[in-house]
C-alpha cells in the first residue's frame, strides 16, 4: 500500500512538470520577452540544427526557454523568494546588497545625499563611480593592481586611492576609488581648520561607507574576507601637524572579523558600538584614556528595524534583525540649539532613548549650532563637522570635553540661512579647542561638501 501511495505522488509529480512544458511551449513567447521582476531578457525558442542537436546545445537552450515560459513563472518566484527569505539569511543579506542605496537615501529621515564634485576639475574623475556604497559583484569586481604605494609619503601612478575588499587568495577588489586631485581639496579643508584653532587645536577626519559596503565582506565570505583603504595614508601625507586621519577599515576591520556588530544589517548607519570604535582611536591620538563602552549603560531596543528593512520584503518578514543601544550619558548633560552666532532658540533632548530608530541618537540632526553641556571639566571644547553618522560618534566624546558642538553642513540643515556667521566666527566665540569631521563617503572626500562648502563655510 506504501509503495503504491509513492507511485502516485511521483507519476502525479510527473505529470505535473510535463503538463507545464506543454504549457510552457504551447503558450510561451518564441521571441522570449523580458521579465520585469528580474529585469532581464527571457530564454527564447530554439532554433533546431543538426549541429546543435549533435554537440546537445539545442536540448540546452530548449530547456532555458521552457524554464523560463513556465506559466505563472513571477508568481512562483515570489513565493520562492518568501520561503527563501524566511529560512534563509544568506539570501535576504544578498537582497540588503542589491538595494538602490541612492534611491533609499533620498528622503529617509532627512538623510538625502549631497551634492557631489559637480564642479570638480575635468581630471578629477572616478574610475569606481560607487558613491553610494554598493558592494561590487564578487563574479565581476575589478581586481585593483594599481593599489596606490603610499610609502614614504609617495604616490604612484595615476594617484588614485581606494578602498578595496580583500579576497581570500590574497587578490583585492576595487570598492571605490579617490583621485589625487580631490584628496588634495579635502587636504586644503583640514589645513584651513588646523589654522583656525589655537595652537594645541587637534583635528580629526574619517570617512565611512555605508552599511552595505561596510558589511559586503561579511555578507559574502565566499569571495571576501575582509577589507582595507589607503586614501587615509595618501591624505595624512598631505596635513598639516596636528590633523590626524583615521582609517575606518583598518580600525573595524578587526573587531567586524571577531564578530563585533559595527554596523547594522538593516540600516545604512554604522552601530554605537563602530561609532565607539572611531570615538576612541580619534582620542587615542590626543593620549587620551579611553572609557570602555561597557562602562555606559544603555537602553536597548531587540529586535530593530532600520531603514533598509522599509525596502525589503525579506526583512519585514523578520529573517534579519539589529539591535539598537542607545548611550545614556556618564554626567549629567544638557542640550540647546543656537543661531546667528550666539542667539539662543531653545533647549532640546540630548539623547531620545525611547525612540527606537536611529533617531534616538541625539534626536537626529539639530540645526544650525547643537550644543551639548557635558557635566565635565576639561578645559576643551570640541566642534563635530558631520552628517548622521557623527550623531552616534558624539555621545563617545562627552566624558572629555566641557562642551560639544554640532553642525551639519548637508544643504537641508539651514546653515547658510541661520547660522549669522562663518564657523571661524563660531570656533573663536564658542573656543573650540577640536574639530572632528564624521562623514559618510557620500559626503566625504569625493563630495563637494568636504572638498569645498565646508571650507566655505570656514569663511
Amino acid at each position: 500500500m506504501k509503495n503504491k501511495f509513492l507511485f502516485g505522488v511521483c507519476y502525479a509529480l510527473c505529470l505535473l512538470l510535463f503538463l507545464f512544458g506543454v504549457a510552457a511551449f504551447v503558450f510561451g513567447n518564441p521571441e522570449g520577452g523580458i521579465s520585469e521582476a528580474e529585469n532581464r531578457a527571457l530564454a527564447a525558442l530554439p532554433t533546431l540544427s543538426a549541429q546543435g542537436w549533435a554537440d546537445t546545445s539545442f536540448m540546452s537552450s530548449f530547456e532555458k526557454y521552457l524554464t523560463d515560459q513556465m506559466p505563472y513563472r513571477d508568481a512562483l518566484l515570489d513565493a520562492s523568494d518568501t520561503l527563501r527569505a524566511q529560512f534563509n539569511a544568506t539570501d535576504a543579506r544578498d537582497a540588503i546588497l542589491a538595494i538602490n542605496m541612492e534611491e533609499l537615501l533620498v528622503d529617509m529621515n532627512g538623510e538625502e545625499l549631497p551634492d557631489l564634485l559637480d564642479e570638480a576639475d575635468p581630471a578629477d574623475t572616478q574610475e569606481e563611480e560607487d558613491l553610494i556604497g554598493v558592494p561590487p559583484d564578487p563574479h565581476g569586481a575589478e581586481v585593483d593592481e594599481e593599489f596606490v604605494d603610499v610609502t614614504g609619503g609617495g604616490v604612484a601612478g595615476d594617484g588614485v586611492t581606494r578602498f578595496r575588499y580583500k579576497t581570500p587568495d590574497g587578490g583585492t577588489a576595487a570598492i571605490m576609488s579617490f583621485s589625487k586631485s580631490a584628496v588634495e581639496a579635502t587636504a586644503r579643508t583640514l589645513n584651513a581648520y588646523r589654522d583656525a584653532l589655537p595652537e594645541n587645536g587637534t583635528v580629526t577626519f574619517l570617512q565611512t561607507p555605508y552599511s552595505q559596503t561596510a558589511n559586503g565582506w561579511l555578507f559574502r565570505p565566499t569571495y571576501y574576507c575582509g577589507w582595507e583603504s589607503n586614501v587615509e595614508a595618501f591624505l595624512q601625507t598631505m596635513v598639516k601637524d596636528g590633523v590626524y586621519i583615521l582609517c575606518t577599515p583598518g580600525i573595524l576591520e578587526a573587531p567586524m572579523q571577531a564578530g563585533e556588530i559595527c554596523y547594522f544589517q538593516t540600516d545604512h548607519h554604522w552601530t554605537a558600538l563602530g561609532a565607539s570604535y572611531m570615538t576612541d582611536a580619534a582620542l587615542a591620538n590626543c593620549n587620551l584614556p579611553i572609557v570602555p563602552y561597557a562602562e555606559y549603560s544603555y537602553t536597548v531596543h531587540d529586535p530593530f528595524y532600520g531603514s533598509i528593512s522599509t525596502e525589503m520584503h525579506a526583512l519585514a518578514n523578520h529573517s534579519i534583525s539589529d539591535r539598537l543601544e542607545i548611550p545614556s550619558p556618564l554626567a549629567p548633560t544638557t542640550a540647546g540649539l543656537y543661531k546667528n552666532l550666539d542667539v539662543y532658540m531653545r533647549d532640546v533632548a540630548y539623547m531620545r532613548p525611547q525612540k527606537t530608530n536611529y533617531m534616538a541618537f541625539l534626536g537626529g540632526t539639530n540645526s544650525p549650532w547643537f550644543e551639548v553641556i557635558t557635566g565635565f571639566h576639561t578645559g576643551r571644547r570640541a566642534l563635530v563637522i558631520c552628517d548622521s553618522f557623527g550623531n552616534a560618534f558624539i555621545p563617545y566624546l562627552t566624558p572629555y570635553y566641557d562642551a560639544v558642538y554640532q553642525v551639519d553642513p548637508r544643504p537641508d540643515y539651514n546653515w547658510e540661512t541661520m547660522g549669522g556667521a562663518n564657523l571661524r566666527e563660531y570656533i573663536a566665540h564658542y573656543e573650540i579647542t577640536d574639530v572632528y569631521f564624521v562623514f559618510g563617503t557620500g559626503a566625504g572626500i569625493r563630495s563637494r561638501i568636504m572638498t569645498k562648502t565646508v571650507l566655505e563655510y570656514l569663511g
